[in-house]
């Protein structure tokens, strides 16, 4: 066993994707989600990662394997742009997953549902993520799977708070003058830093995910895409 310790498997087609809104959303849940509203806005995903061999003795190896993948690229998609909570105008603070696995096929395949939200253990938010999340169970014929934990196992330390999606990833600097000049990785076009040395801090862990990244695609509003072109786009990574 130990000699395939390293070695590279099938690849997972993986779907990931991240809903949130923006400042200029309406702020009531009832006409940001009524039949006349405007597409809901959301980075869409590809990624390839390779499951390694020794990962594929069995299907509970290969699933703890894809949910550490997950985890160590949550905040690689967190820190993708000026998000708002998708249900209200406050700014996200906390991304809570939602998946949905077929890791038996060939090849094997896996969705991430992303909700940002402002807070996730308490008050209205909370309320519509959970229902998103039963939602979620209905259609994938799956029992509801968020990897956010329990509603209270979400609840911060007493006195903190999660860094808002809008930050560098680094250094979580949450003051205007740092957020206005965030810049996303060249390579991948997700992750945003504030300059070339918090990227360079990060590269040894980011690379986990920027290297797995096949095709990016916004779902956002005229002229507010990152690339400054309108509606929906697609950048092909691989």
């Amino acid at each position: 066993m130990s000699s395939q310790v390293g070695k590279l498997g099938p690849e997972v087609i993986l779907t990931v994707i991240l809903y949130g809104s923006s400042s200029r959303d309406p702020s009531g849940v009832e006409e940001r989600f009524s039949k006349d509203a405007v597409e809901q806005r959301r980075l869409e995903l590809q990624l390839r990662p390779r499951i390694p061999i020794e990962a594929m003795a069995s299907m509970e190896a290969k699933t703890r394997w894809m949910d550490q993948f997950l985890k160590s690229i949550g905040t690689d998609v967190k820190h993708s742009r000026n998000w708002r909570c998708e249900f209200c105008s406050e700014h996200a603070r906390e991304t809570i997953w939602m998946n949905a696995s077929w890791l038996h096929l060939q090849p094997p395949r896996q969705n991430a549902y992303v909700h940002n939200v402002c807070n996730s253990f308490e008050g209205p938010c909370a309320d519509y993520l959970e229902q998103v999340n039963k939602d979620m169970a209905v259609l994938t014929g799956m029992p509801g799977q968020s990897k956010g934990g329990t509603r209270n196992s979400r609840r911060p330390p007493p006195g903190s708070v999660y860094p808002m999606s809008a930050t560098c990833i680094v250094c979580n600097n949450e003051e205007l003058s740092s957020r206005k000049h965030l810049k996303q990785c060249t390579q991948c076009k997700v992750t945003r830093y504030c300059g070339q040395e918090c990227q360079r801090k990060d590269w040894k862990r980011h690379k986990t995910f920027c290297k797995t990244v096949h095709d990016v695609k916004w779902v956002w509003d005229t002229n507010s895409r990152p690339d400054g072109k309108s509606g929906a786009g697609s950048n092909n990574t691989s």
